[in-house]
């Protein structure tokens, strides 16, 4: 059952048994384990099923230090969070995501990596991770390169035992913006209250029991809802936010009597690495696996990832390259120079070397033209990138192509200073919005050396 918290009456308590604080993939996840159980469930959504501007502006904050996306644009308040912007283009008129698990030394305390590992191992994890397949409606539970290479689309060899090949699985995004939220409605046990903001974490005396949530709509109205069990599944940056406003019972917030609330904040960030020039074109010919592509219905894209005796034999982080084919003209001067005087008339400024630039863009201007034609009216993508592949399928690209674009995806230190860290509490209309602070994201050590490991001596 669906209920606009707009209509719930003021101060009014709502009593359930579980209560899911957020209603992105991992709510919604959580939400449908639970149907059809002898118990209540409430399960709590910030947003509508619709967009609102409003509703979104109250995840804006300030990111201070390393560069990092507006905040506003990592997280997504609406019924099925963040699902609702996955934008990959992993089959026809059907956009989605990618997935793939964790790395054996992922989970392991590393003497170069300072604060690193798990109190358990990947292993306790393989049996969550096969039914997260079945739930993000993937394939096999296999990464490996073998499961996936035939002799059309073999996996790259290298001379080395420094890299070798994985996997990315892509899944569709509709399951939890759609299918997911029509089987929790038909639940009888389980009742979603939208636009539903929790304000406060309310817990006892001793901070060692929550009894119950305030919940504020935009309208004005605000209630509570009680629960033997309360899960929070907003998100890295969200949860932090709730639990440090949530201060009345500890001053520094919930649950933070070490000052870890928030603390090492971390991202997969992706890196453009430079071109790669094959040495000879016919490359672009065997490079399918590297593709993103239908393999036995699945959509697949291959990826080089450092081998663990690598990182072991020179201390390394993780990280994994994908390899993008571009044509002569990518990125050319012509087209930076035009990046560059759109850029300045926007900020009503000359840049340095007008002449120049204006000298780059008339020379090459039919060219120019036409990328803009194809790609603002006829809405074709101009080259593959992080949301449409597909470029294998098609003849002749040992006559098209003659680079590839690196891209890199690489792990971070663990940093006690990168944080989400509630700075600001804002009278709002229900005088509870929080700006947040981000800080010290980006911390790559010995990113030189990780470069050097793709290039053969």
């Amino acid at each position: 059952m669906l209920i606009d918290s707009r209509k719930v009456p003021i101060d009014e308590v709502i009593n359930t048994e579980i209560c899911i604080v957020g209603a992105g993939p991992a709510g919604i996840t959580l939400a449908r384990e639970l149907i059809g159980q002898d118990f209540r469930v409430c399960l709590l959504e910030s947003g509508d099923i619709e967009f609102n501007q409003e509703t979104a502006s109250l995840g804006e904050g300030e990111t201070v230090g390393d560069p990092f996306p507006p905040l506003q644009d990592m997280r997504h308040r609406q019924f099925g969070g963040m699902a609702n912007v996955w934008n990959i283009e992993i089959n026809k008129n059907q956009l989605g995501l990618r997935h793939v698990p964790l790395d054996e030394i992922d989970f392991e305390k590393r003497d170069w990596v300072p604060y690193s590992g798990w109190p358990f191992n990947k292993s306790h994890l393989n049996p969550f991770y096969e039914r997260a397949q079945a739930v993000c409606k993937l394939g096999s539970f296999a990464y490996e390169a073998e499961a996936w290479e035939n002799a059309q689309s073999p996996r790259t060899h290298f001379i080395s035992d420094r890299v070798t090949t994985s996997m990315f699985q892509f899944g569709p995004r509709d399951i939890f913006t759609n299918e997911y939220r029509h089987q929790i409605n038909q639940s009888p046990n389980i009742t979603t209250f939208l636009n539903a903001n929790v304000v406060e974490i309310e817990a006892d005396e001793a901070a060692q029991k929550v009894k119950r949530v305030q919940v504020a709509c935009l309208s004005g109205n605000k209630f509570w809802v009680a629960a033997k069990i309360f899960i929070l599944a907003t998100g890295g940056i969200e949860n932090a936010r709730l639990l440090l406003l949530s201060n009345r019972i500890q001053k520094n917030g919930l649950g933070n009597q070490h000052d870890l609330v928030g603390r090492f904040f971390m991202d997969h960030p992706f890196i453009r690495c430079g071109m790669l020039v094959p040495q000879n074109r016919k490359i672009f010919n065997s490079m399918a696996l590297y593709d993103l592509r239908r393999v036995n219905n699945v959509t697949v894209m291959g990826k080089f990832a450092l081998t663990e005796q690598v990182m072991r034999r020179e201390k390394l982080l993780n990280m994994t390259a994908l390899l993008y084919p571009r044509d002569e003209k990518y990125r050319s001067t012509a087209k930076a120079s035009a990046k560059i005087l759109f850029s300045s008339i926007r900020q009503r400024q000359l840049p340095k070397n007008i002449f120049q630039h204006l000298q780059n863009v008339m020379t090459n201007i039919d060219d120019l033209v036409a990328d803009w034609y194809k790609y603002n009216l006829k809405k074709e993508y101009l080259f593959p990138d992080l949301s449409h592949g597909g470029w294998s399928e098609h003849a002749g690209n040992e006559q098209k192509y003659t680079k590839f674009e690196v891209l890199s995806q690489t792990e971070q230190t663990p940093n006690p200073r990168a944080n989400a860290s509630k700075v600001l509490l804002i009278t709002t209309k229900i005088k509870t919005q929080r700006k947040i602070s981000i800080s010290g994201l980006i911390y790559f050590p010995r990113l030189k050396a990780i470069a050097k490991i793709f290039v053969n001596k």
